[in-house]
């Protein structure tokens, strides 16, 4: 589990520190697949504390300013769960659904309990300014 958390850590950091190819990264999307992860089938049951640990070292080692948005499966239409303060300002109408591991995926049943005033949306924009 360190391994993961660590790894996780790494691709996180270097997806950040590439931001110098745009403006700011203020919006960042994550979709995992757990049983992927795992080296399992995808659509199969992932394990939840492995979830934790990847949504522990992504919400730990994100930046102060930086939005998370994570995506559901298939079984949710890819839904993305993102802070209700978030889709309010980006005036996104909410989505009455709930993820769990049989519909939303294991990683994002778990991830929805890292947000502080979670909602779910259908599609969410974010627009991409290179700097010069």
């Amino acid at each position: 589990m360190d391994r993961i958390y660590s790894e996780t850590k790494n691709i996180f950091k270097e997806l950040i520190n590439s931001k110098g190819k745009f403006r700011e990264l203020k919006l960042c999307v994550i979709a995992c697949s757990i049983s992927k992860v795992e080296g399992k089938k995808i659509d199969t049951v992932g394990d939840p504390n492995l979830a934790r640990i990847i949504c522990n070292s992504l919400w730990e080692n994100k930046l102060e300013n930086m939005e998370l948005a994570v995506q559901c499966c298939e079984h949710l239409n890819r839904a993305l769960i993102v802070e209700r303060g978030l889709a309010d300002q980006l005036n996104i109408e909410e989505v009455m659904v709930y993820p769990t591991d049989m519909a939303g995926g294991t990683f994002a049943s778990i991830a929805y309990g890292y947000f502080k005033d979670p909602v779910l949306v259908e599609s969410i924009a974010a627009k991409i300014r290179r700097s010069r």
